[in-house]
């Protein structure tokens, strides 16, 4: 009978750390590692989800003095913020579209009855397609901010 108690106090010790600790946050639709290697190193992550069709991740990276950023929101409405003028991209959904300024990129488009809004902020050259050497040659040679819509959109479906 002295054993059972001597037993019964760390089991409910760690049954109550148990229940304190919070899960890991977790994105729907993109992978830690794929954010960290966009921002080029360890990231740290906030992230809601209201199902697959509502919510929003955003992937942070002090370097330096500068943050970088990877968000992606998506939900119910267009809440993209690129002119009507914005640049059209095939296969990312339907109406996709890429906008971008100094310091920030953005592809936004709609998956059946859902909208996305994937922003990167403060990483050069994000946008510029990458070299491929794939046989046949590749002719649509994404950019990073391409691939990593086309893993969103992905996820989506």
């Amino acid at each position: 009978m002295k054993i059972a108690k001597h037993l019964i106090l760390p089991l409910l010790l760690a049954s109550a750390a148990s229940l304190c600790a919070q899960p890991p946050a977790n994105c729907r639709w993109l992978t830690l590692g794929t954010a960290a290697r966009v921002l080029g190193g360890e990231v740290q992550l906030v992230a809601h989800a209201d199902g697959n069709w509502v919510g929003s991740c955003q992937f942070t990276r002090q370097d330096g003095s500068t943050t970088k950023s990877l968000t992606i929101n998506v939900g119910p409405a267009d809440s993209h913020a690129c002119p009507a003028n914005s640049r059209p991209l095939k296969a990312l959904g339907n109406e996709a579209v890429r906008c971008e300024s100094a310091h920030e990129a953005n592809i936004a488009g709609r998956i059946r009855n859902g909208w996305f809004v994937i922003t990167v902020t403060n990483v050069p050259g994000v946008t510029q397609k990458l070299y491929t050497d794939a046989k046949p040659p590749d002719a649509y040679r994404a950019s990073l901010l391409e691939i990593i819509a086309e893993q969103v959109v992905g996820n989506l479906y």
